[in-house]
């Protein structure tokens, strides 16, 4: 189980038959167990990677293990076409993450939200990513969403290199021989992505900017011992900041702080990310 927690983004595919969209729906399950999907930890949301619409809005699913069952099983996924159009997609998830990002940039007390990742089951026929009006789409969500990871899950890498920040860690071809194998391999990939640090005092959109206490805000976060966490402070974090000071007690800890940003792809102006791994044998940290 993934020491961070996470929400899961899964873009559903309709390619395939029958077998081949039951392995799907093998394989998110059993990612989704092995992220710690529950009450209290992470989520999980399920899109339609064809219309868009929600097979499971991002929620805390109780019992993952029968909810997977019966997801597994259900036959009205079996059907919609090949195909996907990525322009539809990414608007709506910009929908749902320009109301995500809101509500938690607007919560004073808030310091640290879960990794959002996306897992794109993408079409075998990628769409033509020299398209100046697709580069442009991606830029924007890029822009307007660094802390989004994306991850894809497909036939054909090379298609889908330019829209990749790492394409050999980033990119997995399904086994649906074995799909627990496959979701084993990806949930670990997954469990890699750091969570969201927030900083509300530099989103002017927060209605608690004007009067916001800086001193008050800290992170309080667990590790399991013998188990590394990760977090990111995302770039515009830091555009009123002239001096950052990162206070680790009760724990021996590695802060990496990398210069470039997640996504220099898409973003070649922002050059500054800390990506913080904390790797302890305590039990708990301040920060």
């Amino acid at each position: 189980m993934c020491e961070n927690w996470s929400d899961l983004l899964v873009i559903y595919s309709r390619e395939g038959g029958q077998l081949e969209l039951e392995k799907q729906r093998e394989y998110i399950t059993h990612v989704a167990q092995k992220i710690g999907v529950s009450e209290t930890r992470s989520r999980l949301g399920i899109m339609d990677g064809k219309s868009g619409n929600w097979l499971l809005e991002m929620t805390n699913v109780s019992n993952i293990a029968d909810w997977g069952s019966n997801f597994t099983t259900d036959t009205q996924y079996n059907s919609g076409g090949s195909g996907g159009d990525i322009n539809l997609i990414l608007d709506k998830m910009r929908v749902y993450y320009s109301s995500f990002y809101k509500t938690m940039n607007s919560t004073a007390d808030n310091a640290t939200a879960n990794a959002q990742v996306v897992v794109w089951n993408v079409p075998k026929n990628a769409p033509d990513f020299n398209n100046v009006d697709l580069q442009r789409t991606i830029l924007e969500f890029r822009l307007a969403f660094p802390n989004v990871y994306f991850l894809f899950v497909g036939n054909n890498r090379g298609a889908y290199e330019p829209v990749l920040k790492d394409p050999e860690e980033d990119f997995f071809k399904l086994d649906t021989s074995n799909p627990e194998l496959f979701a084993d391999t990806l949930s670990k990939r997954i469990c890699q992505i750091p969570t969201v640090f927030v900083y509300p005092a530099c989103d002017t959109q927060n209605v608690n900017f004007t009067n916001y206490n800086e001193q008050s805000h800290k992170f309080t976060g667990y590790i399991s011992p013998n188990y590394t966490s990760y977090a990111m402070i995302a770039p515009h974090n830091f555009r009123f900041s002239y001096r950052v000071k990162l206070k680790v007690i009760e724990l021996t800890v590695k802060v990496l702080l990398n210069p470039t940003s997640s996504f220099i792809n898409f973003c070649v102006h922002e050059k500054v990310l800390a990506n913080i791994l904390l790797h302890t044998t305590s039990a708990s940290l301040t920060e």
